[in-house]
């Protein structure tokens, strides 16, 4: 008799531990559906963020790829004294939209922090090809050059601005080919004076006490990729663009 009551409690227990361990399989099942569907609800939210950054990014790169149209022209070259253009400074500016109306294109040294007329520069010596805008750095072959220069000549050209535009320049010194950096028409600094503003394209440039609309750039004649605002020529080239 002791013996089946035994059995009998065994039969008991055994009962009990099989209804909580499917109680515990109810509550792990309930709770992986939970965590589908939190998954689920997480992956959504993850997603509409996705859309709606990639909107704004979209709308962000729009605005700031508002392309505007100028007619440009440049100043041709003259090895003219350029001791009215002294920097007051020993700094250079590469940008500036200070132009007066002699200035011109040239050739010139850098002393003392000072613009020096190079008096031992033969213009001759320089063979500049050709002085061009390409509207995009990476996409800048002879189809979609604006020509500024060509042969001796300048020339008045319609340009379309993207705030990525640089100036191209193909030139030889003492008939070996010069390695020029490429001039970017805007400052790419975003607090920059002179970075592209959308609409107001090239009028960034605008100067309201000479009434121009005008930029001066300055850059190194033979530099180094590693160090293109350094002249190893001890040289540099001003170009001066009217729009």
């Amino acid at each position: 008799m002791l013996i089946n009551l035994l059995h009998s409690l065994q039969r008991l227990i055994n009962l009990e531990c099989l209804k909580y361990l499917d109680h515990c399989n109810k509550l792990i099942i309930k709770r992986n559906k939970n965590m589908k569907i939190l998954s689920k609800l997480t992956s959504v939210l993850i997603l509409s963020a996705s859309f709606f950054l990639a909107g704004c990014s979209n709308e962000n790169m729009q605005e700031n790829m508002i392309e505007t149209e100028a007619v440009v022209t440049m100043r041709n070259f003259d090895q003219a004294d350029v001791v009215s253009a002294q920097l007051g400074s020993d700094e250079i500016k590469s940008i500036s939209n200070e132009v007066s109306d002699n200035l011109k294109s040239s050739i010139f040294k850098m002393e003392n922090g000072q613009m020096v007329t190079c008096n031992d520069c033969n213009i001759d010596d320089f063979e500049i090809t050709q002085v061009f805008l390409c509207s995009n750095l990476s996409d800048c072959d002879y189809e979609t050059q604006t020509l500024l220069y060509q042969n001796g000549t300048t020339t008045n050209a319609t340009h379309t601005f993207t705030g990525e535009d640089v100036i191209g320049i193909d030139m030889n010194y003492k008939g070996e080919y010069v390695r020029m950096s490429d001039i970017e028409v805007f400052s790419q600094s975003q607090d920059g004076e002179y970075s592209y503003a959308g609409e107001l394209g090239v009028e960034v440039f605008a100067n309201g006490s000479t009434g121009t609309n005008s930029a001066v750039y300055n850059f190194p004649i033979l530099s180094d990729e590693d160090d293109p605002e350094n002249s190893l020529s001890g040289m540099w080239m001003r170009i001066v663009l009217d729009f």
